[in-house]
């Protein structure tokens, strides 16, 4: 072996050996990093602050070791002879946009379609290998000069926080929402709202992670993801840089650092806007988006969208290929395909004329009819029909953002700045050399259009251009004399832009670092894409059953009993309580909400109901509610029996109960009662068709409504329950939140009525699922409790009188009025105050520890304001429960039970003071 590295040469087998190594280094880093997060966690559990230090160190490790790892393994593979062309970065290329579409095919419809389309796919990719393998003296790039770029590439989509190792935009809530959602839901992904609502969405980056994600798990999902965005990311470098002729380490390093820096010059914006006055915002807040920013925000249609821009300008001209990489791109990204649609058009119709007058028309439409565009013509149409199908997703896209009455000349000079610095220098740079370039024109004219639009479309409509014009601009600075004063002028531009690029994004890491007690940051806090708190526009991703794709070509929908809420997914089992005889239509520890995010729609078949049942149901009526809302509704075929308990008035709280009575007829059989708004109500309606022919209504123990019932009245036939909604009407659905439903074949007697709302006002009521502070501290205010409270950021912008005598109730004495960014712990132990601490000045945190009245039951608590660490952690037996949310994080302990029963953040700086839990 010394004679081997004393003469630089290496045999094959440790040239493998030594890659190899690299590689799994690279790629199992963020588990390794992952798993000593969580060995620091655990060890120093009750030392909280000490855990930032572990992270803070492992970030350091990667930002530091991998580079200098990579540069001395370059170092010793240098001599390599290992290569890689472009013809196999194309076919994997082809092959890492085809394989998410051909799951989708398998997930998504009907197996009759489904399979011969991933037919055509496997078809279309073995003509592309050989229309490929064909192509002679294809370009070639030592692997070993690819090891410092690609491991740029691997920190790059690492410090872009995907896969959650390092830290996350806002944005991440509702992209980890999708992959939790295609791992926990069937394909296609249905949601039980409104009878069944289809999900649409380009959720194709997520497919493969979240196939490892039903395997193995969560994390698994994620590791899985960050290997095949680094892998995209490397594909879109790699045709880059066959595309400029990049040859030297020096021009591979270029082109992977622009490519990490690409993007708009703020810095020359900003003193141009101060010059004139303007301030620093664009006409209706448009923006280009840099690279790193893509990636920080949108990866899912940035990377997509960086293969396929990258393919199409090796193939733009090959009649052969167009389609398909044209619809590729649709697929995965459909608003920055509208970017490319016109280039599409032109090259195409370009193509066709000079096909013909080159090679006649036969040979040119047996090239332009192969099997890979035949491919592509399908995969778009199908893709069309899917898209289309969540109709307000198009009316979102292309507005016109600004009138033209509203550009006056503060306007016009910011849109000329913003043209300026987002594309207009690079444009006036390479002018000389692409002028006659038809490419170039087109590039110049769409992105001189788009900011026209809506700022959601300029910011995703641009990056197909965008990124056409810095491949253009690389091959510019590759090939222009370096002596000349332009060429001079583009090397200052671009390193402003890498200056910028690297201090925009290394921002995010140096405040969380430097602020929060908790590195990495994930941002996971929505769990599903229809959560509460949900960032979505529903109406633009959820598609009616009804439309073409999902009644025609997607598997059908079925209740996904595994994803119900509530655990709602009891009724088809029929859990039966054999002392009672009920029914249990749901019940559970979570809580149900109605009001915008859809009703469930429950069958009632093998549920017996004779002449003489009961419905009981706990529920938390909003203060508002629309004409003829219905708490739940029991419908049949035909004209057979059913009932409906509806709001009647949209001006008063009067609601009532009507009675199919089988003969087309609906009879009021209850009304003039009232429920409390905001608060938690106990419901009985009691039905008797065999004796007294009566139906009596029990709101919270009392007697609220008795309705006679003729005798047309018969024994209930209905066939489904819709809990939340009316059934045949989207609008008439009930706002609140429902715990409960069950149904019993029999009536309960008044006594038990009254017996079960004491019970249920002092241990069934959900407090844990109040999201009102002043009615949650009142319920918490309790004896039996040990109450938590440890604040994280801030608590005193919103804290008025009312929250104060709630916390005074409690027994608390510290005035959190005024106390801005100040931290703050206190515990209550059966209605005592055992410990109560603000602190002096913002910079100060604060920390306690000890042991409950029980003697076993350990707690340390730590509360950080936003200037001191901005965390609140609150740990019992050692294990966290605080929410770690800005505001007041309450942990409630059931002394009694043993457990902790709630975990809440009142956000008190908003002024909505929104409820947070884990």
């Amino acid at each position: 072996m010394s004679e081997v590295l004393s003469e630089k040469r290496f045999n094959e087998g440790t040239l493998l050996v030594g890659m190899t190594s690299f590689g799994f280094t690279l790629l199992l880093f963020p588990l390794f990093q992952s798993m000593a997060i969580a060995f620091a966690e655990q060890v120093i559990v009750h030392r909280p602050l000490n855990v930032v230090m572990w992270h803070k160190r492992l970030a350091l490790l990667g930002a530091v070791s991998l580079p200098i790892f990579a540069v001395c393994l370059d170092r010793l593979c240098r001599r390599s002879a290992l290569r890689i062309s472009l013809r196999t970065v194309k076919e994997a290329a082809f092959v890492w946009l085809s394989i998410p579409v051909a799951i989708f095919f398998t997930g998504w419809l009907k197996l009759w379609l489904g399979i011969p389309f991933v037919i055509l796919v496997g078809l279309a990719l073995f003509s592309i290998h050989k229309d490929v393998k064909n192509e002679v003296d294809s370009p070639t790039i030592k692997i070993c000069d690819l090891i410092i770029p690609f491991a740029m590439i691997l920190l790059w989509v690492w410090f872009a926080g995907v896969g959650g190792y390092t830290y996350q935009t806002s944005d991440h809530h509702a992209r980890n929402a999708i992959l939790h959602d295609l791992i926990s839901y069937k394909w296609p992904v249905y949601y039980n709202i409104d009878g069944g609502k289809g999900y649409v969405y380009y959720l194709f980056i997520w497919l493969i992670p979240s196939l490892f994600g039903k395997i193995f798990g969560w994390g698994c999902a994620n590791f899985v993801l960050y290997i095949w965005v680094s892998i995209g990311v490397s594909l879109a470098l790699l045709l880059t840089i066959f595309y400029v002729k990049a040859d030297s380490k020096k021009q591979l390093l270029c082109v992977a650092a622009i490519l990490i820096a690409w993007g708009g010059l703020d810095l020359l914006a900003q003193p141009i806007r101060d010059t004139f006055g303007l301030g620093g915002a664009e006409p209706n807040g448009i923006q280009y988006r840099p690279n790193t920013r893509i990636l920080m925000w949108v990866f899912n249609a940035g990377v997509p969208t960086w293969v396929c821009c990258s393919l199409f300008m090796h193939i733009r001209k090959r009649l052969g290929l167009f389609v398909l990489v044209c619809c590729l791109q649709f697929t995965f990204a459909p608003v920055p395909f509208m970017g490319l649609f016109p280039i599409m058009i032109a090259a195409g119709i370009l193509n066709l004329v000079v096909g013909v007058r080159t090679e006649g028309i036969q040979k040119t439409t047996r090239k332009l009819f192969n099997i890979s565009n035949i491919a592509g013509a399908i995969i778009g149409v199908i893709f069309i029909i899917y898209y289309s199908s969540a109709t307000d997703a198009q009316n979102a896209v292309l507005q016109i953002g600004l009138p033209l009455k509203d550009y006056n000349m503060g306007n016009i000079i910011r849109l000329l700045v913003f043209d300026l610095s987002g594309f207009g220098v690079f444009m006036i740079i390479i002018f000389d050399k692409y002028k006659r370039s038809r490419l170039y024109k087109l590039i110049g004219i769409i992105l001189l259009i788009i900011p026209f639009f809506v700022r959601e479309f300029t910011m995703s409509g641009s990056m197909v251009v965008l990124f056409m014009l810095m491949i253009l601009f690389i091959e510019y600075m590759f090939t222009a004399d370096k002596k000349t004063l332009r060429y001079q002028a583009a090397l200052t531009i671009l390193i402003l832009c890498v200056f910028q690029a690297y201090s925009t994004a290394l921002a995010p890491y140096v405040r969380i670092m430097r602020n929060s007690a908790v590195f990495p940051v994930v941002a996971d806090n929505m769990k599903t894409v229809i959560a509460q708190d949900s960032v979505w526009d529903l109406s633009s991703t959820l598609a009616d059953l009804e439309k073409p794709f999902f009644k025609v070509l997607a598997k059908p929908y079925q209740m996904d009993v595994s994803t119900l809420p509530l655990n709602v997914r009891n009724y088809q089992l029929l859990l039966k309580d054999d002392q009672d005889d009920v029914v249990h239509l749901f019940k559970g520890d979570g809580f149900y909400y109605t009001a915008q995010k859809g009703a469930v729609t429950i069958p009632l078949k093998g549920i017996s109901l004779e002449k003489q049942f009961s419905i009981e149901a706990i529920i938390k009526p909003a203060k508002t509610q629309v004409r003829w809302a219905a708490l739940f509704t029991s419908q049949a075929t035909g004209n057979n029996h059913a009932f409906s308990l509806e709001h009647g008035d949209e001006k008063s709280d009067l609601w009532y109960l009507a009675y199919h009575d089988g003969g087309g007829r609906w009879i009021q059989a209850g009304s003039d009662f009232t429920f409390a708004d905001d608060r938690w109500n106990y419901l009985v309606v009691n039905f008797d068709l065999e004796n007294s022919r009566m139906i009596t209504i029990y709101v919270n123990g009392e007697l609220v409504s008795e309705s006679q019932t003729p005798e047309t009245c018969t024994a209930l036939q209905a066939e489904t329950l819709h809990i939340g909604w009316f059934g045949t009407s989207r609008n008439r659905r009930f706002n609140g939140i429902i715990q409960e439903i069950s149904v019993k074949n029999n009536m309960l007697p008044v006594q038990q009525i009254g017996n079960n709302w004491d019970k249920i006002r002092k241990e069934v009521v959900p407090f844990n699922a109040e999201t009102n502070i002043v009615s949650y501290l009142d319920s918490i205010n309790d004896p039996r409790f040990t109450i938590f409270i440890a604040v994280k950021d801030e608590c005193a912008v919103n804290m008025n009188n009312t929250i104060m005598s709630g916390l005074q109730a409690l027994g608390l004495k510290e005035d959190l009025r005024g106390k801005i960014q100040q931290s703050y712990i206190a515990i209550i132990e059966g209605g005592q105050v055992i410990h109560e601490t603000l602190a002096p000045d913002k910079t100060t945190a604060l920390e306690n520890a000890g042991v409950l009245k029980d003697g076993t039951t350990n707690y340390s608590l730590h509360s950080a304001s936003l200037p001191s660490g901005n965390k609140a952690s609150i740990i019992i037996d050692d294990s966290e429960y605080a929410v770690n949310w800005r505001g007041l994080n309450i942990v409630v302990y059931d002394n009694d039970a043993g457990r902790v029963v709630d975990s809440v953040a009142f956000d008190t700086w908003s002024r909505g003071l929104e409820a947070h839990r884990k």
